[in-house]
């Protein structure tokens, strides 16, 4: 009597092989969005934070001096409010190496690096102006500039139309 053996297979056949790869690739093809979904609502979270930030800066400036800060020609120098509350977002190194006797309030030594972009003026999900996680700056007379996503209102410059008089 001669007993056919059951055979034993060891391993995957090339479908087997090429299925299992599919649902593997078609797992990550659903991950993915929802991976970056939640890296950009981190970002968001973070630039709400900057916001809150810069907010409770500018109220703390205005408890101790009994007004929110003036930026440009007004204060006496080019300087916007951004450098005026900088020792309110743990930057006083940087404030404290801007001359406030010259016009445009530059550092001392007239330069800057990369390590001089205050992170809390920047938004995590704007694209356009970080590369790689490092903030692009422009040289501007030797100077590295480097530009900031969160606008204040200075207020009303020049004449009332109404009225004709110059605001205050």
């Amino acid at each position: 009597m001669n007993a056919a053996r059951p055979s034993t297979r060891r391993g995957l056949t090339l479908v087997e092989l090429l299925v299992v790869i599919a649902i593997i690739a078609l797992l990550v093809g659903l991950l993915l969005p929802a991976v970056q979904g939640v890296r950009e609502a981190a970002r968001r979270t973070q630039c709400g934070n900057n916001l809150k930030q810069l907010g409770l800066a500018l109220l703390a400036h205005e408890s101790s001096f009994r007004a929110f800060p003036c930026g440009g020609p007004k204060s006496g120098h080019q300087l916007s409010w951004h450098a005026v509350i900088l020792p309110r977002i743990e930057q006083r190194p940087l404030f404290d190496r801007i001359d406030w006797q010259t016009t445009g309030g530059l550092p001392v030594n007239r330069t800057l690096s990369r390590d001089h972009a205050v992170v809390a003026f920047f938004c995590p999900s704007n694209p356009a102006d970080t590369q790689r996680g490092v903030f692009l700056s422009s040289l501007v007379d030797g100077l590295h500039c480097f530009t900031q996503h969160y606008n204040g209102i200075a207020g009303p410059v020049g004449a009332n139309p109404a009225s004709g008089q110059p605001y205050p």
